[in-house]
């Protein structure tokens, strides 16, 4: 390979790496509450909390929660979508069970997440967040990988800005 051929290689290898961490950024939208996992500044917590017929629901759940997978060493930070709205019950407390597929790559992470928690005063909310399932492993050529992400601490706060992906991930 001539050194014209690796140069150009590796100047779109580098294209395509700054082009994809804003492709997965826009797939997270701005939530009304937004926030981390406690101690992690590499995670992130967005939902919204809309009410119907007086009950209230948190809805657009975002999270990007750290996963690690059986057979592997590494830690990886997997952005998901959790299908569905929970419920809020009067004393301001919620917990439930929902689906969760990946925001770039929907097909490839199926999870089940258990989220609870409580909407607390000054516009906060917080809780507990668990989460496995099934990661697409395109480095086992396309197997599917056991992932667990265990029980983190979270807080979010109403009108916060918080970056789904800092830039010591981009």
């Amino acid at each position: 390979m001539s050194a014209r051929t690796k140069l150009a290689t590796a100047l779109a290898a580098a294209a395509l790496a700054c082009t994809a961490a804003p492709a997965l950024a826009g797939g997270i939208p701005d939530a009304k509450y937004e926030g981390r996992i406690a101690g992690d500044p590499s995670t992130y917590i967005g939902h919204g909390i809309k009410r119907a017929k007086g009950k209230r629901f948190l809805t657009k759940l975002y999270a990007v929660v750290p996963f690690t997978c059986r057979g592997s060493a590494y830690v990886d930070w997997i952005p998901m979508r959790i299908k569905g709205r929970i419920p809020v019950r009067e004393n301001g407390k919620f917990a439930a069970t929902r689906k969760a597929v990946g925001v770039a790559v929907p097909g490839h992470v199926k999870m089940r997440v258990k989220l609870r928690g409580r909407l607390a005063k000054g516009g906060r909310t917080q809780g507990r967040i668990e989460a496995n399932g099934r990661i697409l492993s395109e480095a086992r050529a396309g197997t599917l990988a056991e992932c667990y992400s265990g029980m983190h601490d979270w807080r979010a706060r109403r009108g916060a800005d918080v970056d789904p992906f800092p830039p010591d991930r981009r």
